[in-house]
């Protein structure tokens, strides 16, 4: 199932009895992901991902619940019915997942570290462990199915800290550790409330693809420089609107998202070419290299040239998804 659900371009790296790694790479990026079977029916999976999106399948899952939380980055939920919902950094999001559309997985800020975790209520419902921590999950089922179509939960102290401790621990006992976890996650999830209000408003599939072509628009060429209002007569929208959508979708401005994205392009050039410092500056549409590798600097905590030695010596992790999880 889990094949199916990420699509087709994968390579799996490990396959043991508990544990499966595997590794994602399309046009737009890579990742890996982690799959824990911790118990039958159940299943933990690690999302590390730099790409903006990975191949889904059109296979109906019936009597499954997913729950996500995301660590870093943000991911878009295409429900049925051409309804989006995002769930951003620290958010858990909760539904079943025959309510999802799985054309395309998105992260519109091309990169997302969180954990999924699949539950299929067939396998689980009678399992006695559960039921003896006071854990009812057909009563989680339930309110899933009758509530709306995604229950986001927004980031607090509770959940902060439940996944603090899935995110850190100690990776000799991470799987039964996990285990524990996932009864807290379980009691936690029955206790809170499904109901959502009539008036709830999802993004619109007009609203989505609109600004994507406009991120599009503005990503095609980083060397420029669109201002807002220009945007707007090109678009045939409002300032106004542009920016509350963009920030519904994107988590962020457009001039910070170009300012990112452009630095992304700088990482991956380190990574993959043999380009000077000043080469790079300029195919990104910086002018001033000193400007470049502030920006930089300031972003990652390298400077270009220290972030191109460590590729080099192998000792840098992967940016946006290091593991100092920090706790409020």
């Amino acid at each position: 199932m889990i094949q199916k659900l990420y699509g087709e371009v994968i390579e799996t790296v490990i396959d043991n009895e508990n544990e499966t790694v595997i590794n994602i790479k399309n046009e737009s990026g890579s990742g890996q992901i982690i799959v824990y079977k911790l118990f039958e029916g159940i299943h933990l999976i690690y999302n590390n991902l730099n790409l903006e999106y990975c191949s889904g399948s059109t296979i109906k899952f019936q009597n499954i619940i997913e729950i996500n939380h995301c660590k870093f980055g943000r991911y878009e939920c295409e429900f049925k019915k051409n309804k989006f919902e995002y769930i951003s950094e620290g958010d858990l999001g909760i539904y079943l997942l025959d309510n999802k559309k799985y054309s395309k997985a998105f992260f519109p800020n091309r990169q997302y570290c969180g954990i999924s975790i699949l539950i299929d209520i067939d396998k689980i419902k009678d399992f006695d462990l559960f039921k003896s921590f006071g854990v009812d999950i057909t009563k989680i089922y339930k309110k899933v199915k009758n509530s709306d179509l995604c229950k986001i939960i927004r980031a607090n102290e509770q959940l902060n800290h439940i996944f603090y401790e899935v995110y850190t621990s100690n990776e000799e006992n991470k799987f039964y550790y996990m285990r524990i976890k996932i009864i807290e996650l379980l009691l936690f999830l029955g206790q809170i409330d499904y109901s959502t209000k009539s008036n709830k408003k999802y993004l619109t599939n007009y609203q989505v693809q609109k600004t994507k072509d406009i991120k599009n628009f503005i990503v095609s060429d980083i060397t420029k420089h669109y201002k807002i209002d220009e945007l707007a007569k090109l678009f045939n929208l409002s300032q106004t609107t542009i920016k509350k959508w963009f920030k519904e979708i994107y988590g962020i401005g457009i001039y910070t998202y170009l300012k990112n994205y452009r630095l992304q392009e700088a990482v991956r050039y380190l990574k993959e070419s043999d380009y000077s410092m000043l080469e790079i500056s300029n195919i990104i549409g910086y002018s001033n290299p000193s400007k470049f590798s502030c920006a930089f600097k300031q972003e990652y905590g390298y400077s270009p040239k220290e972030f191109k030695k460590h590729i080099q010596m192998d000792q840098l992790c992967p940016l946006g998804a290091d593991n100092n999880y920090q706790m409020d």
